[in-house]
């Protein structure tokens, strides 16, 4: 994100650049977002942070969406760990499309629907299998994800159990 404009790059007066900064991403981080994306994406990047005890690794991650029209969109920047363990998707991901693949791994299909259809029987399966299990330490990433106001208005907003 370059600097906007309106701030200018002063390098005198470095307080003054670090506050209007600071404001801007609060105001981005508190935008209104759409009601609706078609397609959303999470990954995250390994940054070095300074702490007390040195130089460490934090995860910074970011979830791209295109809006209805085509248009990227960062709809936000987060680090917490106990988050990254949910939003890791990759291993949720694998573990369904390993499951169809147990489903299917014998001979061809005659075409989509006939996937669509094995894989909609399976994700019935599925439905069974997950019923009333919540994903693991779910409550301590509730409460992560209530801590920011703007997913707190979207969970009360589409939550009927909030």
């Amino acid at each position: 994100m370059g600097v906007s404009p309106r701030i200018g790059t002063s390098r005198t007066n470095p307080e003054f650049l670090q506050v209007q900064v600071s404001r801007e991403v609060e105001t981005w981080q508190n935008r209104p977002l759409q009601p609706f994306y078609p397609f959303a994406f999470v990954d995250c990047i390994y940054m070095s942070l300074r702490t007390e005890y040195g130089i460490q690794q934090a995860a910074v991650y970011v979830m791209l969406a295109y809006d209805v029209n085509g248009r990227k969109d960062v709809l936000v920047l987060w680090i917490n760990e106990t988050v990254r363990k949910i939003m890791y998707t990759t291993n949720a991901i694998e573990s369904v499309n390993s499951s169809f693949r147990k489903v299917t791994k014998k001979g061809a299909f005659p075409n989509e629907d006939a996937v669509f259809k094995i894989f909609y029987l399976h994700v019935l399966e599925l439905y069974k299998k997950w019923k009333g299990r919540h994903i693991a330490n779910w409550a301590m990433v509730r409460n992560r994800l209530l801590m920011d106001d703007r997913m707190s208005q979207l969970m009360q907003q589409y939550d009927v159990a909030y």
